[in-house]
């Protein structure tokens, strides 16, 4: 079963581009994005985000409503979620950032370095496949106690800089906060274009939203298993879903 991180640049940035990837809710057959992603990519042809900013001189954190925001009921209690399906312009100028061969190459290498032996990632975005949760009843058969948790409004809870963090670890991207080139600040960059300027929060409702996400709480399952580890800890073993 491959995840994203099984994929080429090349493949990673027409599996982001896919209709049901752009808007991962469950809509009606007849919705269809592509039009849309195919006009976008050739309506920027190959000017970057700098070039498209000196004609409007304002950046996408100066407008409110970039994204366009649904509230999807989440249970019978009255609580809604917010999903956003993303400005599509800022979308693919974002993905055709994190997809450049040596970004793309980075982002896998530094997913690498969050692997630990006792935390199994579910939730890694997969290629036309549903998450199995299946093996958690096996374990269940060797461990005594099982505990389950949840990250309350996740999406919603991820520090835009974080995402820096995740990928250069957080004493070096506080000494490179806002340097311009670097992956991080850029995603954390375009986080804020479609939030009006907040650093609270990124939007939800994309598989490329999940993976940024993936990138944050990678980052926090390896100082989660260096913790552990520090205080002795080794007899666990944890599967890790998006946000539980």
């Amino acid at each position: 079963m491959k995840s994203i991180l099984d994929l080429s640049e090349v493949k990673a940035r027409k599996y982001f581009m896919e209709s049901s990837n752009f808007c991962s809710l469950d809509l009606p057959k007849y919705i269809d994005f592509s039009k849309v992603l195919t006009y976008v990519e050739g309506k920027v042809g190959s000017k970057s985000l700098d070039d498209i900013l000196k004609v409007s001189k304002m950046k996408p954190s100066e407008y409110e409503g970039v994204n366009h925001r649904l509230l999807v009921k989440k249970d019978a209690k009255f609580t809604y979620r917010p999903i956003d399906v993303a400005n599509p312009y800022l979308y693919y100028l974002l993905v055709r950032q994190m997809t450049t061969k040596g970004n793309w190459k980075d982002i896998k290498a530094r997913f690498a370095t969050f692997v630990s032996p006792n935390i199994e990632v579910i939730s890694i975005p997969k290629v036309k496949s549903d998450v199995d949760k299946s093996h958690k009843a096996a374990l269940s058969l060797k461990y005594r106690y099982m505990f389950v948790t949840d990250i309350t409004n996740c999406y919603g809870s991820i520090y835009t800089h974080s995402i820096a963090w995740a990928l250069m670890g957080k004493d070096v991207a506080k000494t490179k906060k806002g340097k311009p080139g670097l992956l991080g600040n850029i995603i954390d960059s375009y986080m804020q274009g479609m939030q009006y300027g907040q650093t609270n929060g990124i939007p939800q409702g994309s598989v490329l939203f999940d993976f940024i996400a993936e990138m944050v709480l990678g980052y926090a399952d390896s100082l989660l298993s260096k913790r552990l580890a520090d205080e002795g800890i080794e007899e666990y073993k944890i599967l890790r879903y998006r946000d539980d």
